[in-house]
């Protein structure tokens, strides 16, 4: 018992010092963490040292693999699900990743594979902080979960939607509290879709259509 304490201290140890200074690894395909570029800083206490544990841990929540996967851009994903995501978190967290991806000064385009916020508390105003930040950093996203919040309008995510041009293929809305009108919204968005050639986004290559929950909603409560 006391070598396997000795052990866990030791890789305490060496996980506190390694996850502080830790940076994008080229290593092709090999799935790695990023962590916020520049590290903590080493302070300690007050407001500065929460603020950095809060995004020591968002930083945390994202993984990218590198490789010659989907032309050799760099597809990443962001983990938020079920992390306590109100809308003024959601500002925060925005305002955040627009920062970490600049310090990242990655040349070649970003692509998320997958962003999951669900599971939170977020409304239409927080999905709104959110998708603006993606799009003002000019990443795709092939995979979008906002299930399980409290969003009530389609609005910005049908935006979103065309302003990624086809890319994304899953759209996971189902258990918020949108009504008809807010479904009705994002199926003519799906329809309406067009890439920069004008030609229909979706079904994709012809023949895939884009994968789209919506149960659990208001106007399907008990489905």
């Amino acid at each position: 018992a006391k070598r396997q304490l000795a052990q866990a201290a030791v890789w305490s140890a060496i996980a506190l010092r390694v996850s502080s200074r830790l940076k994008i690894m080229a290593h092709a395909g090999r799935q790695i963490r990023l962590v916020a570029p520049g590290g903590a800083g080493g302070s300690s206490g007050g407001s500065s040292s929460g603020a950095t544990t809060v995004e020591e841990a968002w930083a945390g929540a994202i993984q990218a693999r590198e490789g010659a996967l989907d032309g050799g851009r760099v597809p990443f994903s962001v983990g938020m699900n079920a992390k306590g995501m109100d809308d003024e978190k959601a500002l925060l967290w925005s305002k955040w990743f627009e920062k970490y991806c600049k310090k990242l000064a990655i040349s070649r385009q970003l692509i998320l594979r997958e962003v999951n916020f669900s599971g939170n508390g977020l409304t239409s105003i927080g999905v709104r902080h959110i998708l603006g930040a993606l799009k003002k950093v000019q990443v795709n996203v092939s995979i979008l979960k906002l299930y399980q919040n409290r969003i009530e309008s389609c609005k910005d995510v049908v935006e979103f939607l065309h302003w990624n041009e086809g890319k994304l293929r899953e759209l996971h809305l189902s258990h918020n509290r949108l009504d008809v009108n807010a479904a009705r919204d994002v199926i003519l968005g799906v329809a309406t879709a067009v890439d920069s050639t004008g030609a229909p986004c979706y079904p994709r290559l012809g023949t895939v259509p884009l994968w789209l929950r919506l149960e659990g909603n208001g106007f399907n409560a008990g489905n």
